[in-house]
């Protein structure tokens, strides 16, 4: 089960029910049928203050979580960035016969550069999206392919200035780059603002400016 820590109260005790006593009842049946099957559930929230602020089960998070295993978000480890991007383009090229089959030094930099605030998916995503778009005349990917937010974030990370020759939107990377900066600035300070605005040298006031601007 995916996101199982969104989950509402009445599913969370059908669920707890139906791994209690391992049986179930078809829609519109009157039988309870025995099953036998693991559950195997993930999530990206913190299950245990969910738990604590009573917005999760507390019977049924020790039912889902006999072995706890923690996937460590993307950032943490890069290494997993060029598998799964090359994975990911072999798999919608395929899908959409498009003749993509790697990608340039450049592009695989910022891939790993970025920080995937939305881990996998994210990055699936982004590589679907530079397929969907790719016009078939270009067998690599290359960095100005990919989504803003990717290449806004190597030009932070590199200071990379220069402009490829189909030309930038400008307030779109400044806009961008500005973004990230603030997303990095809530990173580090673990999400306390008064210490995001500290980091970034600006004000309270122009850090809630900024952070509404871009829905932060």
């Amino acid at each position: 089960m995916d996101e199982i820590g969104d989950t509402s109260p009445l599913m969370q005790v059908k669920l707890l029910r139906v791994l209690q006593e391992r049986t179930v009842r078809p829609l519109g049946g009157a039988v309870d049928v025995p099953v036998d099957v693991r559950l195997i559930a993930s999530t990206n929230r913190d299950l245990e203050g969910l738990v604590k602020a009573g917005q999760f089960r507390e019977d049924f998070y020790y039912r889902v979580s006999v072995v706890p295993i923690r996937v460590p978000p993307l950032r943490e480890r890069t290494e997993d960035v060029e598998p799964l991007a090359r994975h990911f383009l072999q798999k919608f090229a395929l899908q959409m016969g498009k003749p993509l089959h790697d990608f340039d030094r450049e592009a695989m930099s910022a891939l790993t550069r970025y920080s995937w605030p939305g881990n996998v998916r994210e990055l699936e995503n982004a590589i679907e999206r530079v397929v969907a778009v790719n016009n078939g005349q270009d067998s690599l990917v290359r960095l100005e392919h990919l989504p803003d937010a990717v290449r806004g974030f190597s030009l932070v990370q590199e200071k990379n200035m220069r402009i490829p020759e189909a030309g930038i939107d400008f307030e779109s990377q400044v806009a961008t780059i500005e973004k990230q900066y603030l997303q990095e600035a809530l990173r580090v300070a673990g999400g306390v603002r008064t210490r995001a605005a500290e980091l970034l040298h600006v004000s309270y006031r122009s850090f809630r400016h900024y952070a509404k601007k871009y829905n932060l």
